[in-house]
């Protein structure tokens, strides 16, 4: 029997169509086809990498996330590498989500959102610069919280397995009103983010310092004795978009395949 390729299309929709992004795109960066060992200290395609002593910031190809190329992100005990863009029109709510390869549990991998280009370096971050930090510190994720005037670094869930491929996608609201649709059923109070890991919530309504608007994002590593946390498809969003739900998305779309190849 032959096929019916509309329901097959359906299927695919169901397995494909439920990671689409629904918010503007404020940037991407996924590091294309650039040759290995490339270094991204100074200006990389509009973004800028810097480092401090003994640092590696440079692309690694082939990436570990599939075909062409990711930043390879490590740090010496006593430096710090970062990649960063600023600049952005200003927006309050959105997604920010990226593909990373923890290292062996050493060291510091950080996000950063806030305003200005520059957003202060390591652990002494300036209230009126963040709208959210996130880190992973030893393996466990942190996400920073607390006022302008005291903020702290704070645990998120279990710890993440070393030498292990994630997808993160952050969902902040900077703003000063909830949302109530917020992924159709849940809710995103004012100064929170939800924090999910491979499509599966991982840290729900999680305290921001919210003191800005977003015009600028970094990502830097710091003191992992050159072990290298490694970055892909950076993704920034000016909306709070639909997180895929992999569990029924997928089951569903391949079970309707699996249907129609039954009845072939």
């Amino acid at each position: 029997m032959k096929i019916n390729h509309t329901l097959l299309a359906l299927a695919a929709f169901s397995v494909f169509g439920a990671v689409s992004s629904q918010g503007a795109v404020v940037f991407s960066q996924d590091f294309g086809t650039v040759a290995n060992t490339t270094s991204l200290v100074g200006t990389f395609n509009g973004r800028i990498g810097t480092g401090t002593g003994t640092n590696i910031l440079e692309v690694q190809n082939p990436s570990s996330f599939g075909t062409g190329a990711s930043a390879r992100m490590a740090a010496a005990t006593t430096s710090n590498t970062n990649f960063k863009q600023g600049s952005f029109t200003s927006f309050d709510v959105g997604t920010l989500s990226f593909s990373l390869r923890t290292n062996s549990n050493t060291g510091t991998f950080v996000a950063v959102l806030g305003t200005g280009t520059a957003l202060t370096d390591n652990s002494g971050f300036s209230g009126s610069q963040l709208t959210g930090a996130w880190r992973i510190n030893g393996g466990q994720l942190e996400a920073r919280t607390g006022t302008s005037a005291t903020q702290v670094w704070t645990s998120v869930g279990s710890s993440l397995t070393a030498n292990t491929n994630y997808i993160f996608s952050i969902a902040f609201n900077g703003g000063a009103s909830d949302l109530s649709d917020y992924y159709g059923t849940n809710n995103l109070a004012a100064g929170k983010a939800d924090i999910y890991i491979n499509g599966f919530l991982f840290g729900d309504d999680i305290d921001m310092p919210d003191a800005q608007s977003v015009t600028a994002l970094k990502f830097y590593t710091e003191s992992n004795g050159g072990s290298a946390f490694e970055l892909d498809n950076v993704l920034l969003q000016n909306t709070a978009t639909m997180v895929p739900e992999p569990c029924f998305a997928l089951f569903g779309g391949l079970s309707l395949i699996s249907l129609l190849r039954r009845r072939r």
